[in-house]
């Protein structure tokens, strides 16, 4: 899983000596990605050199601070890499690159911190589930979010009936199968066999499933994240009456799983989880709403920055798909740019990190989401 975890964005938040260059780019299909990319990120460091050179620092300062990237041109294993984008971090001491399941548009920026609203989706850390499929023939265990899905590694865990019972199946002619369907409940499961009967059946997936619970209890030991049970019946109900684990869907993937791929099947879950994801921001929203037109919340930039600064704003929302150009000043005076000018920083950006350094809960959303209208919206702590 490559989303962004909380300890690195963290690291990424800290006040430190700039200039901080931060570097996106998108990645490009397998057959021509290791050419583009340094083709690609060659161009970015020619517009950061440019960029510290119009702040005044020397050839051999601009050569010293970009040299761990542009040591990257060379390193070709650096470009093999399955993720849609990669994102790097520079300032002096410190060099950071990630790769990263978005797909960046080419952006340079140079400032007294990290460029940082782009990863904003991607760090809210929230949203990791879990899917586990399964059937007769195949178990699996899936680790995901929106953006992304994997396998991790199931220490025990059966991939199938006869890998978890093996000489101990008590239908050794038995034909089992459950219904194809999607639809929610599906067909009634169909057993064929001679001399065995549907509850001598139901214990063999009993047994099977028991085995599979085990190895899932153990690995999601400690874990909060949602569990969402995906197969056709009776397997998920069954699993559902032996299963201890307190964060287990009331919803369910119906339907032979073996049909559907990984990514399916991550799609499917989120469908199920995405309401009670997004519940937090749902409320946030709510409760700026029912604050419009108190002195406890603002779409104001000229007054949300200041207050970000000083640690009053509790809960941000702002739109990633937007910029606001301008400065703010050592005496917090605040001038905003219609476009770009020299010494100029994306002003969404700085609200985003002074909320966050400061302990706040940060929303980076499109701007259609963001309440009020503007480009961001704040709720003060005080």
């Amino acid at each position: 899983m490559n989303l962004l975890p909380a300890s690195d964005l963290a690291e990424l938040l800290e006040e430190r000596p700039g200039p901080c260059v931060s570097i996106y780019l998108p990645t490009v299909p397998a057959a021509v990605r290791r050419p583009q990319g340094p083709i690609r990120l060659r161009h970015l460091l020619g517009q950061a050199g440019a960029r510290l050179a119009a702040e005044g620092l020397d050839g051999a300062a601009i050569g010293d601070l970009l040299g761990p990237l542009e040591d990257l041109l060379h390193d070709s294993s650096f470009w093999n890499t399955r993720e849609e984008g990669t994102a790097l971090f520079r300032a002096p001491g410190f060099t950071r690159a990630f790769h990263l399941p978005a797909a960046f548009p080419e952006r340079c920026t140079v400032g007294d911190h990290f460029f940082l609203k782009p990863l904003l989706p991607l760090a809210a850390g929230d949203d990791r589930f879990y899917v586990l499929a399964l059937s007769e023939n195949e178990v699996r265990l899936l680790e995901a979010t929106c953006l992304e899905v994997g396998r991790p590694v199931v220490r025990d865990l059966p991939t199938s009936l006869s890998a978890a019972l093996g000489e101990q199946k008590t239908a050794q002619n038995l034909q089992y199968h459950t219904a194809s369907s999607t639809r929610a409940g599906g067909r009634p499961a169909v057993y064929h066999g001679q001399g065995v009967g549907e509850e001598a059946v139901k214990e063999e997936l009993h047994r099977y499933l028991r085995r599979v619970e085990a190895a899932v209890r153990r690995f999601l030991a400690g874990r909060k994240a949602p569990l969402v049970l995906a197969g056709a019946e009776p397997l998920v109900s069954i699993y559902r009456e032996i299963s201890g684990y307190a964060n287990l869907a009331g919803r369910v993937i119906s339907g032979n799983s073996e049909r559907l791929s990984d990514e399916e099947l991550r799609d499917r879950a989120w469908q199920i989880l995405e309401p009670a994801f997004q519940e937090p921001r749902r409320r946030a929203a709510e409760r700026f709403g029912d604050l419009t037109g108190t002195r406890q919340v603002s779409s104001d930039v000229t007054e949300i920055l200041p207050a970000a600064l000083h640690g009053r704003v509790g809960t941000l929302f702002l739109a990633c798909d937007a910029d606001l150009w301008g400065r703010l000043d050592p005496l917090e005076k605040i001038e905003i740019h219609p476009a770009p000018e020299t010494g100029d920083e994306d002003l969404l950006n700085a609200a985003a990190v002074f909320s966050l350094r400061r302990g706040g809960t940060v929303y980076g959303v499109d701007r259609g989401e963001v309440p009020g209208g503007a480009a961001l919206a704040a709720i003060y702590r005080y």
